[in-house]
């Protein structure tokens, strides 16, 4: 996607989800969003750490009729995918979740540090608890994300001003994030943009092999979880990021310190990218690929609003179908749930904000909208 706001604005988009809405790298300037509750926030020490039961794998549904979503990719050995929580919107939390656990196999918990480390060795995990926890309930796969991203750190972190204050700061995070999780969350993002912006402290201060040593120290963290390196407007072989996302994966690769690439594709109705693009894109990668965040914005798209929602469809089976060919792909998580619920649709400071975006499968009343039903045949007709 075109980078048409700044990186730092988006993230703060992020920081309004301490209840549950995992936003990442598309770049807006946001409010405080409400938390669900005025409960003062927990914290814990790594001495500290309570127990949570792991996101189990998702057992096929062989047995009994498929309905839903998750029933089909479930039975196609794939995870579709929804950033879980009540997003900020407490008179909306039962719907949110019931729906999410109702629809997708997998659930994105949105844990940057900015989140939860507000202060040093202060880590604040009782929302990403709470959203972690709903994956175990509705028998979820688990993503975190993102452990380190630049554009997403408290303001303490950028007094550390030694390279290894900041290296101990890193290795600190990443290892007390994930030893809490260990075994339960299954997989992570565990650096997110690297490097693509001149403010990216990291890079300033430690240099270009910080993500080899976060990912390092990811693994001797959890050797069992999937490691993730995410990157935006990745998703085709021209794209801006593309080479920039090969040549990290590469590296990291070599040394067997990486499990999956992220692709974020916040795409534009009016612009949609060439499918067979992206499935030779998927599989140039030559490892696992998630689709981390994934909508269509219809606010350029002219018509009526069936034909706008028609050609909306045709996108999200698209993409779908291009995910299951390169069979490179095997989780696609959709970046939110309800139209008037999305980013888009509420946060004005977007570059592509609309009252008119209707960027996702559900409609303001919780109703699946073609899109829906478009990757559901997907995944009928995948199954033959």
């Amino acid at each position: 996607m075109n980078k048409k706001m700044s990186r730092r604005d988006f993230l703060k988009l992020a920081g309004v989800t301490s209840a549950g809405l995992a936003l990442s790298a598309c770049g807006v300037k946001a409010t405080e969003m409400p938390m669900l509750t005025n409960t003062p926030v927990q914290t814990f020490t790594p001495e500290a750490t309570k127990t949570l039961t792991p996101s189990p794998t998702p057992e096929p549904t062989a047995t009994k009729t498929p309905k839903y979503l998750r029933d089909y990719a479930e039975r196609l050995g794939f995870n579709i995918g929804v950033l879980v929580g009540g997003y900020g919107f407490a008179e909306y939390y039962e719907q949110l979740i019931k729906l999410q656990g109702q629809e997708f196999n997998l659930g994105m918990v949105y844990l940057d540090m900015k989140l939860t480390q507000p202060e040093q060795d202060k880590f604040t995990l009782k929302y990403q608890d709470s959203d972690f926890q709903l994956t175990t309930k509705n028998k979820m796969k688990s993503l975190g994300h993102p452990l380190i991203w630049y554009d997403a750190v408290p303001d303490w972190v950028k007094s550390n001003n030694s390279r290894n204050d900041l290296l101990d700061v890193m290795v600190n995070h990443i290892t007390t994030m994930m030893k809490h999780y260990k075994g339960k969350m299954n997989s992570w993002v565990v650096v997110n943009e690297a490097y693509v912006d001149s403010r990216d402290i990291f890079y300033n201060k430690i240099g270009a092999d910080y993500v080899e040593i976060a990912f390092e120290t990811a693994r001797n963290a959890d050797p069992s979880a999937i490691l993730i390196y995410n990157e935006f407007d990745n998703h085709i072989e021209k794209g801006k990021y593309t080479e920039h996302t090969c040549t990290i994966v590469d590296k990291l690769k070599s040394r067997g310190l990486i499990d999956a690439v992220g692709l974020q594709m916040h795409l534009q109705g009016n612009n949609p990218p060439d499918k067979q693009d992206v499935i030779s894109t998927m599989k140039s990668y030559d490892i696992p690929v998630y689709v981390t965040e994934f909508d269509v914005n219809m606010k350029d798209v002219g018509g009526t609003q069936e034909e706008r929602l028609s050609q909306q469809a045709i996108i999200y089976k698209n993409m779908l179908e291009a995910a299951l060919e390169s069979q490179a792909c095997k989780d696609f998580l959709i970046f939110g749930l309800v139209d008037k619920l999305s980013v888009w649709e509420y946060m004005p400071s977007l570059w592509a904000y609309s009252p008119k975006a209707d960027p996702v499968p559900f409609d303001d009343n919780f109703q699946p909208k073609p899109a829906y039903f478009a990757m559901l045949d997907v995944f009928k007709n995948a199954l033959g």
